[in-house]
């Protein structure tokens, strides 16, 4: 790789046809997952179809929006990881699931506890209304006056 590469002016003229959306060199790098120098040469060397304005200042750089495909890279492919996303939320899913189950069923058994003590607070409830009763009827009917 050269060191103070100097781009020339041949191969890189300004569109010609009106119909090629041009997008910045910043941006197609960004697109392609590369650094704006390596898509500069690209565009200088012709491997990728773009142009290059002269200013006094500096050169603006542009590539075809058409010639923005992905390239071929170590990164896994998206489906890839949208698969990986998946296999995540489905495994939280599942570990909720568990949770929500375990925690129905101390829901089941505390619901029992609570049926089981009132069926004792009834029948207590029932001998105490008994036990009151008793004393306040009198012993004998004549006793009523």
């Amino acid at each position: 790789m050269e060191k103070n590469w100097i781009p020339s002016d041949e191969g890189v003229e300004p569109p010609t046809s009106p119909k090629r959306v041009p997008v910045s060199a910043a941006v197609a790098a960004k697109h392609l997952g590369w650094d704006v120098r390596k898509v500069r040469k690209a565009i200088a060397r012709g491997e990728l179809g773009g142009f290059s304005v002269k200013h006094p200042q500096r050169r603006s750089w542009y590539v075809y929006a058409d010639e923005l495909r992905p390239q071929p890279s170590s990164e896994p492919p998206p489906q890839a990881e949208r698969s990986s996303a998946r296999q995540d939320v489905e495994s939280e899913l599942r570990a909720e699931n568990v949770a929500l189950k375990e925690a129905n069923l101390l829901l089941l058994a505390g619901n029992a506890r609570l049926q089981a003590a009132i069926t004792e607070l009834n029948a207590a409830s029932t001998n105490f209304q008994d036990a009151v009763s008793l004393f306040m009827t009198p012993g004998h009917p004549g006793d009523l006056d």
